[in-house]
């Protein structure tokens, strides 16, 4: 499925001069080649994280796979699960399931100056583990932006070209890792390979960074699906917790995994049962106290009538809306499978000027950013 139509776009391909074949450098994490039972293979790059490793490969070679094996340079296997995925920029990450006998690499590189060195060469030199046995296949470019995002990879000679299942070969530029092929048009042979800056900003945490996740299952409303609750949830435990949040919808297939993310260390389900609207009695009505001064006064004409605007405007509303909301929120420690529950109860009054449609809104937030921070001390966060 890795064809030109995912790209969907057309640019010119900058010309370029040939002076020479450069020599490829050895610190590059290291390429594999991946398989899954749906017939798709592909390439990939690998790289350690403390005792793990993963492997970051195009997202259409493992789309739809329930069983995925990668192999290493040396002939090395190990199957693997899908633990991220960016379909939009067709990217993937892997976590191997048993790092044994697997030669992971161990060298990342950012990419922050891909653009500088593919200028800076006259040709580009893509690389991915062809076959079991641990061969790679070389191939050389000339190159061309594709937005801001990824390079356009021109065949130097015919024997150059991609074929489909090339997708996810490492380019390199003068040694430099730069980008990942993730689509291939066989008939031109033709590709579009994502830059690594890019690559790095969207799998640096899972791959890099020790941060830990939190999923948000969509929350409830009275029994509905509530998006509004769901973004206030979101936003108060970004703000109070140093996690990555990420949204998890546990009715979307799962890859033949088991029902919560591997990747995760907390699961959040939240309901917010009921929200209530009242009508209550204002203490602070003063309207009374205000028609005896103005009485006693006994000022008339123009005087009078701003006394009465006055009047009305310091009295406030003899009645005022007040809101309760009851929610009931549980969080799921994955590792140990520890559950840790809460309930809230907490009362809202409504703004003069604000509807209806936005008080409600507003004190679900309001409840969500008491109840939650309780959550997380109740669960030792």
């Amino acid at each position: 499925m890795s064809s030109m139509q995912r790209a969907g776009k057309t640019v010119s391909i900058a010309a370029g001069v040939a002076l020479g074949l450069f020599v490829v450098g050895s610190a590059l994490a290291a390429p594999v080649h991946v398989e899954t039972n749906t017939g798709q293979a592909g390439g990939g790059l690998s790289i350690a994280k403390r005792s793990d490793c993963f492997v970051v490969t195009p997202f259409h070679v493992v789309d739809f796979a329930t069983r995925i094996t990668v192999y290493d340079d040396a002939g090395g296997r190990a199957s693997a699960r899908v633990v991220t995925e960016f379909e939009k920029e067709d990217l993937a990450v892997l976590q191997l399931d048993s790092t044994g006998g697997f030669r992971c690499g161990l060298d990342w590189q950012d990419g922050l100056d891909a653009e500088r060195r593919a200028s800076s060469v006259d040709f580009l030199t893509s690389i991915r583990q062809r076959s079991i046995q641990g061969s790679d296949r070389r191939r050389h470019f000339f190159s061309g932006r594709e937005g801001t995002t990824h390079f356009r990879l021109r065949p130097y000679d015919p024997v150059d070209k991609l074929a489909e299942m090339d997708s996810g070969a490492v380019v390199l530029a003068g040694g430099s890792l730069i980008a990942m092929v993730v689509s291939v048009d066989p008939r031109t042979g033709e590709s579009v390979a994502l830059r690594q800056d890019v690559i790095h900003g969207l799998v640096r945490s899972t791959v890099l960074e020790n941060k830990r996740v939190l999923y948000v299952e969509p929350l409830q409303v009275e029994g509905r699906e509530s998006r509004v609750a769901s973004l206030g949830a979101y936003r108060t435990l970004e703000s109070v917790l140093d996690y990555e949040v990420r949204e998890f919808r546990p009715g979307d297939p799962t890859r033949g995994q088991a029902t919560l993310p591997h990747d995760a260390d907390y699961v959040l389900r939240g309901h917010v049962l009921r929200v209530e609207d009242r009508r209550v009695e204002n203490k602070k009505y003063r309207g009374r106290l205000v028609d005896k001064a103005v009485r006693r006064a006994k000022v008339k004409g123009f005087l009078g009538e701003v006394l009465n605007e006055a009047k009305e405007y310091a009295k406030g509303d003899r009645h005022v809306m007040r809101y309760t909301v009851e929610a009931e929120f549980t969080l799921f420690h994955v590792p140990t499978g520890r559950t840790t529950r809460h309930f809230v109860r907490d009362d809202f009054k409504r703004d003069q000027d604000e509807s209806p449609q936005s008080a409600r809104g507003r004190v679900i937030e309001l409840a969500l950013h008491r109840a939650l921070p309780q959550l997380l001390a109740k669960a030792g966060l």
